[in-house]
């Protein structure tokens, strides 16, 4: 169990992590994260070495918009790094490193469209591809950078739903290569009528595949998706639509990651709270199609709590490994766990299937009592791998994951509190990966 790792950084900015910010490549591992200060928002990477045990000095990679402008990294199969600077609703840039496992020196800015919350992933032939959700109209677009070439935008996947044009939207997607260089393409909408009030009427997990780059689009059973698709026209692995009795309501299914194993399969790992509070879902998707299942091995490890976030990757043997979240069951409406803050009584776990994944076991990560805000372990987005046996190295800021004044008043004036000096600002810790305990 972890008592808190090492500190990378005093300034950590609130929001904590947002995609894939941690790659190891041939001995060293490489983070990227976001610190505040009077300067802004400071986009920075920094690495460690496994052979001496030291790490490198931060490098700050470019200063974003706001507390949504988060890096995102990952590595090619010549060990060259590679990070997209994120907007929000505004300009996405992207560097390279200049140095092959080396986070010293990056190249200059380069225009890699405009949009938040990126996804930023890398194919056996060093091609990167990126989703983001563009600014209005809200949706999802794909870019493409091959290598040696400028990124540019293959297409527009997603498109709001014509009932929900003027409400609050957003459509978080998740991206996954197979062997066979097919993308697998995960996006959960969230759609409503007003910005606070009458928020995520309507909800969606939904799945398309492409066996050509991002060309044309297909459903799992080879039915052809027109894009820029909406769920009628994909895999729907959950949908409901209907009213809110929170003025700003979570998202009812929280999409956990993609996987797309060798051997064909794709796993979809979800919690809900449709049905029950913090049932921990996994979508598998082989030749008989779409199977959902539940997992409960965490709550029969603690059977007061429920799993509230996480993430999943798999190593490479194809066993599932999720860093979990589990709040109290008595936190919020209904009995379910929140998410919306970050509170001591909350848990942080291991959750590691066998190669078959067919059985999960839980380990207890961080001491009881530690606030553990965004949890971000590395996942395989690139040439980076995560051993068999092995417990990834993961990242996760010590504080509040709120907004200093307040929802209302962030969006009315994002960088007021810079300027009054109302900076909140957490550690940030990187604790080093291990072996999976016996």
């Amino acid at each position: 169990m972890t008592v808190n790792g090492a500190r990378i950084s005093r300034i950590g900015s609130e929001r904590a992590i947002g995609g894939n910010n941690i790659v190891t490549h041939d001995g060293v591992c490489h983070v990227v994260w976001q610190d505040v200060s009077r300067e802004g928002y400071l986009n920075r990477v920094r690495s460690y070495r496994y052979d001496t045990g030291r790490w490198t000095e931060p490098v700050t990679l470019n200063i974003g918009v706001d507390n949504h402008a988060r890096p995102v990294i990952t590595v090619d199969h010549q060990g060259r790094l590679h990070v997209v600077l994120s907007g929000h609703g505004t300009p996405v840039t992207y560097r390279s490193s200049e140095g092959v496992n080396d986070s010293s020196a990056w190249t200059p800015e380069q225009p890699a469209g405009s949009g938040t919350y990126p996804i930023l992933v890398c194919d056996r032939d060093n091609t990167l591809f990126l989703t983001m959700r563009p600014d209005r109209p809200f949706g999802a677009d794909l870019f493409i950078k091959a290598p040696g070439e400028p990124w540019r935008r293959q297409a527009r996947l997603i498109r709001r739903t014509e009932k929900y044009l003027d409400g609050y939207a957003a459509y978080h997607s998740h991206l996954g290569i197979g062997r066979d260089g097919a993308l697998h393409f995960v996006c959960y909408f969230y759609e409503g009528l007003g910005r606070t009030e009458q928020r995520g009427l309507h909800q969606a997990l939904c799945y398309m595949r492409s066996a050509d780059r991002g060309l044309t689009w297909r459903k799992a059973d080879g039915t052809p998706v027109a894009i820029p698709a909406q769920p009628e026209a994909m895999d729907v692995l959950y949908r409901t639509t209907g009213g809110r009795h929170e003025p700003m309501p979570p998202p009812e299914v929280s999409c956990l990651g993609l996987m797309a194993a060798d051997d064909g399969e794709v796993v979809v790992p979800c919690i809900s709270g449709a049905e029950r509070p913090g049932q921990l879902l996994l979508h598998t998707l082989d030749r008989g199609g779409w199977d959902r299942r539940e997992v409960t091995d965490l709550e029969r490890a603690y059977p007061d709590m429920r799993p509230v976030a996480g993430r999943l990757g798999m190593r490479a043997d194809g066993s599932l490994y999720g860093l979990m979240q589990a709040g109290p069951l008595s936190q919020g409406p209904d009995g379910k766990p929140t998410r919306d803050r970050v509170t001591a009584h909350d848990r942080t776990v291991w959750l590691v299937s066998d190669p078959a994944r067919e059985r999960f076991r839980v380990f207890p990560e961080l001491e009881p009592g530690t606030v553990a805000n965004g949890p971000a372990p590395e996942r395989t987005l690139g040439a980076n791998v995560v051993p068999a046996g092995q417990l990834p190295a993961f990242t996760y800021f010590d504080g509040s994951s709120g907004y200093p004044r307040g929802l209302t008043r962030y969006f009315e004036d994002v960088r007021d509190y810079l300027e009054t000096g109302e900076l909140v600002t957490n550690n940030v810790y990187w604790v080093a990966p291990r072996t999976q305990p016996p």
